[in-house]
């Protein structure tokens, strides 16, 4: 414990990540987070007050192992709430209202988009509603505006819960989702979508995900032949949309899945990269300073352009 005093954010990083990766051995529900995270308290401050009390020659040293204990279960109990929650969508309901949280993904015949939900639509009110739906649109033939992060959609339809597999050794993609907070989809038609405004929740993600569509629309021009756009696409943006299986498994065969997307190996060449081209300056006075600056802002921008993160990554 003496190691790890000086690290306390490392020490509660690694308990409340230690409880999520729990979760994925033991898939057990905790069925009220809010009142287990206050009896666990409860519990543990009198477990702390007694050690006090006792003078225990290790006090110190069990009461540190009791919170890290502590804090692995509430990791336990918040990765549960987002696993196992769900809401029952009642019979009435007609349809949802919510806010695009996600850039739209063409995934074969679908445009796919993550909805995160306000309301629900009765017949003659509105319902508050909580949760994320991973929400399928059949492309549509004609040149109308996809949906866009920042839409607020009305859409037709009641959203169903995603099925765990049903096979053995199946992918998990219930699971796979619920790591995402989604734990619903729908598929629906284009006329079933109804745009009601844009009013982006985040102006830097807005921002992001408009440098990177303007980014596939460079590539677009700049590389002919949809085999080669596709793997630029995926090298450079992160955006997998056009790999077809025979390229995901040429890559896979090859053990080099991981270029196809963005990493920290991408990250990693680029500083390498910046690091050889700034090294004559590096013994310079503020040479090392003006490097550190220039890789920030480059290493911003690159993640930037690539939209951050892959809010909506399918597995490979």
């Amino acid at each position: 414990m003496n190691f790890w005093s000086p690290y306390p954010f490392v020490q509660i990083t690694v308990a409340f990540s230690t409880g999520i990766l729990l979760l994925q051995l033991f898939p057990l529900e905790v069925s009220n987070f809010s009142a287990t995270v206050i009896s666990i308290t409860v519990i543990y401050l009198v477990l702390v007050i007694i050690l006090k009390r006792l003078d225990l020659s290790h006090s110190n040293v069990i009461s540190g192992t009791l919170s890290l204990l502590v804090i692995s279960y509430l990791g336990f109990a918040y990765a549960s709430k987002y696993s196992f929650e769900t809401n029952p969508v009642s019979e009435d309901v007609v349809g949802y209202y919510g806010v695009v949280k996600s850039n739209t993904e063409n995934s074969g015949k679908y445009q796919r988009v993550i909805l995160d939900l306000d309301y629900y639509l009765l017949q003659d009110s509105l319902l508050p509603a909580e949760g994320k739906v991973l929400l399928y649109i059949v492309n549509d033939s004609s040149k109308r505006r996809g949906p866009q992060y920042g839409d607020y959609l009305v859409v037709q339809g009641r959203a169903k819960q995603i099925k765990p597999p049903s096979n053995p050794g199946e992918f998990n993609f219930a699971s796979f989702w619920a790591n995402k907070q989604v734990l619903w989809q729908d598929f629906v038609e284009p006329g079933q979508v109804r745009f009601i405004k844009n009013d982006p929740p985040n102006p830097i993600i807005n921002l992001s995900f408009k440098v990177r569509n303007l980014s596939e629309q460079y590539l677009k021009t700049a590389v002919t032949g949809e085999r080669e756009l596709a793997i630029a696409m995926a090298l450079i943006l992160g955006v997998k949309d056009g790999l077809d299986n025979d390229i995901k498994s040429a890559y896979a065969a090859s053990g080099a899945m991981h270029v196809l997307a963005v990493s920290g190996l991408h990250v990693g060449i680029l500083y390498l990269f910046i690091l050889y081209t700034f090294k004559p300056l590096r013994d310079k006075k503020y040479g090392a300073l003006i490097t550190g600056l220039f890789s920030l802002v480059v290493l911003w921008l690159y993640a930037l352009i690539t939209g951050f993160h892959r809010l909506s990554k399918e597995r490979l």
